[in-house]
């Protein structure tokens, strides 16, 4: 049973692997490339390796514990978080409209965030003229990781 999370709720994640779909549609007008970034922090807020940035244009660690596939309304992310190395203390993914047509994510209607078998919920688009916006974190906690739900 998936539970219905809101914009700000979080759950502990009680499974290692974790497979997440960010869908959307976007209008036949729509130029722009929709991107998901995902990002490994570490403690101290930032990124310790290049390969800690994943995206599009690389879109898996070389390890493959976080791999991203774009689909073509939406990506799916796979995620071992048993093999997310120590010094990674957050997993932070972002939504973002990549280009200059001048799209919005306002223009995107069914944005909706899917993890497989736990939970799914609807971010919300703050602003008409937005580009970018965080919609997952994903938290080490104690032993285990923990999941918010943003938007």
């Amino acid at each position: 049973m998936r539970l219905k999370l809101q914009p700000g709720e979080s759950l502990l994640l009680k499974t290692t692997r974790v497979t997440l779909g960010i869908h959307h549609n976007f209008p036949p007008t729509f130029m722009d490339e929709v991107k998901v970034n995902i990002c490994l922090i570490n403690a101290g807020g930032s990124i310790s390796r290049n390969s800690d940035y994943i995206s599009n244009h690389c879109p898996a660690t070389p390890s493959r514990n976080v791999l991203l596939k774009p689909l073509g309304q939406g990506s799916m992310v796979k995620l071992a978080l048993d093999k997310i190395p120590a010094d990674v203390h957050k997993i932070a993914f972002s939504l973002a409209i990549s280009g200059d047509h001048g799209n919005t994510l306002s223009q995107l209607s069914r944005l909706k965030v899917i993890v497989d078998g736990i939970a799914s919920w609807a971010p919300l688009v703050k602003s008409p003229e937005d580009k970018a916006m965080m919609i997952i974190d994903i938290c080490r906690e104690d032993d285990g990781w923990k999941l918010f739900a943003l938007g």
